[in-house]
């Protein structure tokens, strides 16, 4: 066994690792090693560890993707190592849902069970996002974090499930000045500028959007953990109503809580989630958020299926239903979560494809039939060609109707489309 030291400038102590086994952290005055030597052996160590084979999670159409994918998962593996070794500070920023906590507790469990000794609560800084764009006071905020912890490495900023928009841009170059960057996301890129190679997206292989953001994570962790947690990859992809779902009832049960839990983290007592949280969860309390869920759910369903518009065509059914007459004061289910929940049910009953626009006061949901992705196609095109602000998926994506005009060239569209 031969023992190395990195030198932790926040202490003044010494962390050793073997090389033949997983890296653990302790006290070691050892024999000091050159920098340069140090970082070979941390380069070699993080070969030895990487996983050449890519990683299965059962669905054929997503490890395709995955295989092409293979050799950037393997780059961003390698500096997610690196920071890892290196007690870098690290700033987890994920979309506060289902599918960007899923994400975040991929990383959560597999560091967890990689490296039993880990400091994780002293590096790692679990920052859930409830806008699409990158922000400045994002950057700001990790900095200002970052700054805390001393470190020999550059701090490692690691995004999920949001920010591919051009309104990102304006931030991006900044952010890397302050930071290493791991991008992991699905969503649409058209102006997004993409900042480095360790921005990974299922769309820039022939993928779509239905391979999660939180199953990618899921996906690039295995690549250097060895952890196989399919099951969080399941939930991510539940939770974001892909057309890759597995249906089994307890990886429904389980997406619900975190769904529940990240954007309404006040039923656990909390101001905002993290994954400590989901995994403090005993099987009481989940049982509890989870009869609290799907009460929510089915309530404001029958209040949905007695004003509920039906617009018969050729193509697809189109229902239409006004959000705004059947929610309450409960912020649970918001009004995108509500949209797809719906939609199931709907789709459940109906002999044709459907779709579906749930109208807000802002914006409205739209859902669609997989059968007829290429009707939805040509929707977000004609929607965006009247320079309505536009966003999401194929067959589930939000527009901006936020006055009565854009509602009705709204519905215009989607109607002359079936």
């Amino acid at each position: 066994m031969k023992k190395l030291n990195s030198f932790d400038f926040r202490n003044n102590q010494y962390y050793g690792f073997d090389t033949d086994k997983h890296m653990h952290f302790k006290q070691d005055l050892g024999e000091l090693i050159s920098d340069e030597q140090w970082n070979r052996e941390v380069n070699k160590y993080i070969e030895n560890m990487l996983i050449k084979e890519p990683y299965r999670l059962g669905i054929p159409e997503l490890d395709d993707i995955t295989t092409k994918m293979w050799s950037n998962i393997l780059t961003i593996g390698r500096l997610f190592l690196k920071k890892i070794i290196n007690t870098a500070p690290i700033i987890i920023n994920f979309h506060q849902d289902g599918d960007g906590l899923s994400g975040a507790m991929s990383i959560y469990t597999s560091l967890k069970s990689m490296f039993s000794s880990y400091p994780i609560d002293n590096l790692i800084t679990w920052l859930p996002h409830k806008g699409v764009n990158l922000e400045q006071s994002d950057i700001e905020l990790g900095s200002s974090i970052a700054s805390n912890v001393s470190s020999i490495e550059k701090p490692l900023f690691v995004i999920i499930d949001f920010g591919t928009t051009k309104e990102s841009n304006n931030v991006i170059n900044n952010a890397l000045e302050k930071f290493d960057i791991i991008w992991i996301d699905h969503h649409k890129i058209d102006e997004f500028n993409i900042p480095n190679n360790y921005y990974i997206n299922p769309l820039l292989f022939g993928g779509k959007s239905d391979y999660t953001a939180g199953a990618l994570a899921n996906v690039v962790m295995h690549a250097f953990s060895h952890v196989d947690n399919k099951e969080l990859a399941y939930i991510s992809l539940i939770a974001d109503s892909s057309i890759y779902a597995p249906k089994d009832k307890n990886l429904l049960f389980e997406s619900q809580i975190y769904d529940l839990i990240a954007i309404y983290p006040k039923i656990v007592g909390s101001s905002f989630v993290t994954p400590k949280i989901i995994s403090n969860l005993d099987e009481y309390e989940k049982k509890e958020i989870y009869a609290y869920s799907n009460k929510r759910y089915e309530e404001l369903e029958e209040r949905a299926f007695k004003i509920i518009k039906k617009i018969e065509s050729n193509k697809a059914n189109l229902f239409i239903l006004d959000f705004e007459k059947i929610k309450d004061n409960d912020p649970y289910p918001p009004s995108g979560k509500f949209a797809s929940y719906i939609f199931w049910k709907l789709e459940s009953i109906s002999k044709k494809p459907i779709i579906l626009i749930l109208l807000t006061k802002k914006f409205s949901s739209v859902r669609v039939s997989k059968t007829i992705e290429d009707i939805a196609n040509n929707i977000i095109k004609n929607i965006k060609e009247k320079g309505i602000l536009i966003g999401g998926h194929n067959l589930a994506f939000s527009v901006d109707n936020s006055d009565e005009k854009k509602k009705e060239e709204i519905i215009s569209v989607i109607k002359s489309a079936i």
